[in-house]
């Protein structure tokens, strides 16, 4: 045999040796990672549980913003919508309570009462009504007012203190938010536990 040949057969034993190893090393490998899985689906469900609860504490909780300032005139908006709701469910309230008192004879009673006593007519529906509706202005005023107020005072105390963090969660982060397949399986396993 020539040099030339000695080196082309100890090159391919070589290289021979070398898939020999690492094939070896490749089968060892699959091993550990064969006993590596077995043990981790021998969780029980306790600890599954334990993981769960885990992963939902590393759960994407959205982003989170710091409301620094509230637009005056949107909270007048909102006010003056408020107003007009608490004065319309203020009358309605009364005229309500005004219609069962009268079918239960109250203010019959109460008529005869005051004009024995004090000599006076009597109590109208209407006279009621217009008191009513007298304090549902003023009502409609205060909410009105009251609403962008608010708005101030909380810009002034925003400016102080920082503001309201609020944490706000987009469709993207709840699509992230559902919970991993491998942490599902494990809580539903029932290997025994291992010591």
């Amino acid at each position: 045999m020539t040099p030339e040949g000695t080196e082309k057969v100890t090159s391919e034993a070589s290289d021979q040796a070398a898939d020999a190893v690492e094939k070896d090393s490749a089968q060892a490998k699959d091993a550990a990672g064969v006993e590596k899985t077995a043990a981790e689906t021998t969780v029980t469900g306790k600890a599954a549980s334990e993981k769960a609860t885990s992963w939902k504490a590393r759960a994407p909780r959205g982003r989170e913003l710091t409301l620094t300032s509230i637009d005056v005139r949107s909270a007048g908006r909102l006010g003056l919508a408020a107003g007009c709701v608490t004065f319309v469910v203020w009358v309605l309230a009364w005229m309500l309570l005004w219609f069962v008192l009268a079918v239960a004879g109250v203010w019959g009673r109460m008529n005869t009462l005051l004009s024995d006593i004090a000599g006076f007519g009597g109590i109208s529906g209407w006279g009621v009504l217009g008191a009513v509706a007298l304090v549902g202005v003023l009502e409609f005023f205060v909410v009105w007012g009251i609403v962008p107020l608010t708005a101030l005072v909380y810009n002034a105390a925003a400016d102080v203190l920082g503001g309201l963090k609020v944490r706000v969660a987009g469709a993207e982060d709840a699509a992230t938010a559902e919970m991993p397949e491998n942490v599902a399986a494990a809580e539903t396993s029932t290997a025994p536990e291992e010591a």
